[in-house]
């Protein structure tokens, strides 16, 4: 079995720390997209 040294054990971390974070970053820049965009008005059909 291979050893881990104490820098891959360090690299591997950063590694899945910024994995989980990666997610929440872009949940938060989806949201920032519209945040001052002006939305459209909803469709409506006054045929009825």
């Amino acid at each position: 079995m291979k050893q881990i040294t104490r820098r891959e054990a360090l690299k591997l971390g950063a590694l899945v720390g910024g994995s989980l974070l990666l997610p929440i970053g872009f949940q938060y820049r989806s949201q920032a997209v519209t945040a001052g965009s002006p939305q459209p008005t909803p469709f409506s059909d006054t045929r009825s």
